[in-house]
């Protein structure tokens, strides 16, 4: 049960590369099923190893024992200082080759896989890399092919992380290096010998290419999440709801997303299949997520997944069906928020706040005036609340975009009004364009300035239609001011 348990944690994928970091309750629960005893028990049984064996003289044990205890720092020193001991005793060898030889070359990569395992968790993905790179150069793939599969998914699982934390060729190159060690693994990882490990590297590889598309346009762009998602769909074949409820539902996460974001690429009915698909898969994996008791942050993300899923079935639909499937994208987004706090998750918080505003929007624009004009006075708020977190100083762009978002807003919400509220929302609509243009500036982003400058003359023109004298005369001569400003390029 312990191997068990360590191999399940060890290979567990950050969150950001799409499923829990290293969820040793979900551990305990697949291992108590795999050997007929409760979670608690395995936990128990765990975690009175792990007390016996952090005090071993075995650096090796002990530094396992720090990993199932989760720190993560300790024992990636420990598995270093085992190592870096395994090839002092290689190098006082005086015969090359002996069954000792081989036994402590086994045991030196064993310790830097650990190592780069512990660095990962801890988010050292630099010097992760730099382990594993090390213990492949320490055997050839004829000695060992199950081990040398093993670090090659490590080495796709680190560039891919490292992926998402760098811009430009970078990112890409770190992409392709992920992408060529996954299918290296599966070249000794097949479905029949080793089911699990397939759909594991299944599973990363439908990752990989995923990040590629949402990297490349055109035919490449969808040919790379066609692949993404057939990759998804074969480590389903493995990680089936019954036998690995949470690495099912964290793949049909995944491939919800896929499947989204392949229908971007395409337009007709197979775009609209494609995203009811997404709907699908991701209301599977809401079958066994909960927001109070299992994995609510999983359960979160996989709400934000199906909101975005269902906001772009509705840009594809009409009428009625279009409102109720932005109804039932906003009352996932709320689902989200119940999670994602300002105070705890203040990105993420902020972002679906941004996710339901836009909802909340495009809904309004289907309602009727007094249901249209409630949905717009919440997206208001909810866009405010954006603004909380994307401040101008930390997020110019996106305070800038947001600013704009809530301008469009504001002024909605005026043309279903009248008198002294209408024009107080205009000029709140006008301040929040002018505060666009102090980051979208003509020289930096001409046509983005040429378009808020062109949405500032509307809402000064309708300022002024609704004022009289001197001021509507001032106001008309702004608007006709941003007007010729946007026909300048």
């Amino acid at each position: 049960m312990l191997a068990k348990l360590s191999e399940q944690g060890q290979t567990a994928r950050p969150w950001g590369a799409g499923g829990p970091p290293l969820d040793f309750p979900a551990a305990f629960r697949e291992a108590a099923k795999q050997f007929h005893t409760t979670p608690q028990e395995a936990e128990r049984v765990v975690r009175q190893w792990v007390a016996e064996s952090q005090n071993s003289p075995n650096l090796s044990k002990r530094a396992e024992a720090e990993f199932l205890a989760r720190n993560f720092p300790k024992a990636a020193e420990l598995a270093d200082q085992a190592a870096r001991d395994n090839q002092q005793r290689l190098a006082q060898l005086t015969v090359q080759f002996t069954k000792e030889r081989d036994a402590l070359i086994s045991a030196m990569v064993e310790n830097l896989r650990r190592a780069g395992a512990a660095l990962c968790a801890s988010g050292q993905l630099p010097e992760a890399l730099d382990r594993f790179e090390k213990a492949l150069r320490c055997f050839s793939r004829a000695e060992s092919e199950e081990t040398w599969a093993c670090l090659q998914n490590w080495l796709g699982i680190c560039h891919e992380e490292l992926a998402i934390r760098v811009v430009g060729p970078s990112a890409r190159r770190h992409t392709d290096a992920a992408i060529a060690a996954y299918r290296a693994a599966l070249d000794v990882y097949t479905r029949r010998e080793f089911p699990e490990a397939w759909a594991l590297t299944q599973h990363n590889l439908g990752i990989a290419l995923r990040d590629q598309g949402a990297r490349s346009s055109g035919p490449e762009a969808g040919q790379l999440l066609a692949e993404a998602v057939k990759a998804y769909r074969a480590a389903l074949e493995v990680r089936t709801r019954h036998e690995l409820p949470q690495a099912w539902a964290v793949t049909q996460n995944n491939l919800g997303n896929a499947l989204r974001e392949q229908a971007t690429s395409s337009s007709g009915p197979e775009a609209g299949q494609l995203l009811g698909e997404a709907v699908k898969a991701c209301r599977a994996a809401l079958e066994v997520y909960s927001p109070q008791r299992e994995l609510p942050r999983a359960w979160a993300a996989t709400q934000n997944s199906l909101g975005d899923a269902l906001n772009d079935q509705a840009t594809r639909s009409s009428g009625p069906e279009a409102g109720q499937l932005l109804g039932e994208a906003v009352k996932a987004y709320r689902a989200v928020l119940e999670v994602y706090t300002r105070q705890e998750f203040p990105r993420y918080w902020s972002a679906t706040q941004k996710n339901l505003a836009m909802a909340l929007t495009y809904q309004a624009a289907l309602g009727s005036a007094p249901e249209a004009g409630q949905l717009l006075d919440e997206a208001v708020k909810a866009y405010r609340a954006v603004l909380e977190v994307y401040t101008r100083q930390e997020f110019p762009q996106d305070w800038a975009a947001t600013q704009k978002n809530l301008a469009k807003a504001l002024s909605g919400q005026a043309a279903l009004s009248s008198g002294p509220e209408a024009g107080q929302l205009l000029a709140e609509a006008v301040k929040a364009y002018q505060a666009v243009l102090e980051v979208w500036t003509r020289q930096e982003l001409p046509q983005d300035w040429a378009a808020t400058q062109n949405n500032l003359g509307d809402a000064l023109n309708d300022q002024a239609t609704r004022s009289n004298g001197p001021e509507a005369v001032e106001l008309l001569a702004e608007a006709v001011k941003a007007h010729r400003a946007a026909l300048q390029l």
